[in-house]
């Protein structure tokens, strides 16, 4: 009989032949995953304790177990018997800091390992040398006053004593006081506290210092030495009682000569000139003559005004910044009306003038 093919039917479309196939697959995977967790995890015999595979002992922590509770900070918990504890022996003891922050500090210190000072009156890590002129060793006393703005050089280095002249400070071994004396100086008592002023710069010089003062007016008149010269003396004692007693005999009057004056001072060879005024403009003539003539000489230029700075006092301002000083402008309305109607009081007792001596007009 010849054979009959059904059309439609399969192994494909015959459930009984698909449920078959997917139960022999679902085996063979069966068997294969088993095969490869046996070659993957380790075997373990029976006395090794619990490994990290997803076993753990039971850990009991009651107090009725017999097994050591654990979570204190000086108790040894976990699976530990009593016995075992025992043979350990007691925990150390730990002793709390009296003060939190001396443990923190000591902590601190291990940490970064900071080698401590073998010898305490070690002189410590040399600062960096700046450039620039001296400051002042101390505080002092004067007797000026008032407000300014100031511009300045920064040529040199002072060494010696230090000194200061209505705020400018210089340090030096001989310093000259060029101090104008015209009539325009009686305005607010501008003299009286110029004469304070320079007698608390001079008071500040140690005797080992040498110092020469010149007041001026139309021309210069020079505070001469023991001998009768216009020259530097040193700072000592006498010298500047002599000088203090004759100060109040110096009156403001005439006009202002700033060139000879300042000449007058060249020629006495100071480190520092301390150059005031409050009279005519200096010319630009004048200031690159003067700055010529200065050589080495630092000047610190001072100016007395009526009211702000209005900035007209160039050449000024160029003969101090070029000889490494500076400028600084101070208005007068801002002394004290007080110093006005003091004047610099005179001696009890006026000592003779020594031998070529001259006094100060």
């Amino acid at each position: 009989m010849p054979r009959t093919v059904e059309l439609g039917r399969s192994p494909l479309t015959d459930l009984r032949a698909l449920a078959s196939s997917a139960a022999f697959h679902g085996l063979l995977l069966l068997a294969c995953s088993l095969l490869v967790l046996q070659a993957v995890l380790p075997g373990r015999d029976d006395d090794e304790p619990p490994g990290l595979v997803g076993e753990l002992g039971p850990v009991d922590n009651r107090a009725s177990s017999g097994v050591a509770p654990g979570g204190g900070p000086q108790d040894l918990g976990g699976t530990l018997t009593a016995e075992q504890m025992q043979r350990l022996g007691a925990a150390p003891a730990v002793e709390a800091a009296a003060n939190p922050d001396d443990l923190a500090d000591s902590l601190v210190d291990e940490i970064l390992a900071l080698p401590a000072a073998s010898d305490p009156s070690a002189d410590p890590l040399p600062l960096p040398e700046l450039p620039g002129i001296g400051v002042l060793p101390g505080p002092g006393t004067g007797g000026g006053g008032g407000e300014g703005g100031g511009s300045g050089g920064g040529r040199g280095e002072g060494i010696g004593a230090g000194t200061e002249f209505f705020g400018a400070k210089e340090r030096a071994t001989s310093f000259a006081y060029v101090i104008d004396r015209s009539a325009s100086m009686t305005n607010r008592g501008s003299i009286d506290i110029a004469k304070r002023e320079l007698l608390a710069s001079l008071r500040r010089l140690p005797p080992d210092a040498r110092f020469g003062v010149i007041f001026y007016n139309e021309k210069p008149t020079p505070f001469l030495d023991a001998s009768g010269n216009p020259s530097l003396m040193p700072a000592t004692s006498g010298n500047k009682s002599r000088f203090e007693t004759r100060l109040a005999a110096t009156p403001a009057d005439g006009g202002t000569n700033h060139v000879d004056a300042l000449m007058a001072s060249f020629r006495m060879h100071p480190e520092v000139i301390f150059f005031l005024t409050d009279a005519d403009q200096m010319t630009d003539r004048e200031a690159e003559l003067l700055i010529e003539s200065a050589g080495r000489i630092r000047i610190q230029a001072i100016e007395f005004g009526i009211g702000p700075d209005t900035g007209l006092s160039v050449p000024l301002r160029t003969l101090a910044n070029a000889t490494g000083g500076s400028y600084r402008y101070i208005d007068v309305m801002t002394f004290p009306a007080r110093f006005a109607a003091q004047p610099v009081p005179e001696p009890e007792q006026e000592p003779e003038p020594a031998a070529g001596e001259g006094p100060v007009p």
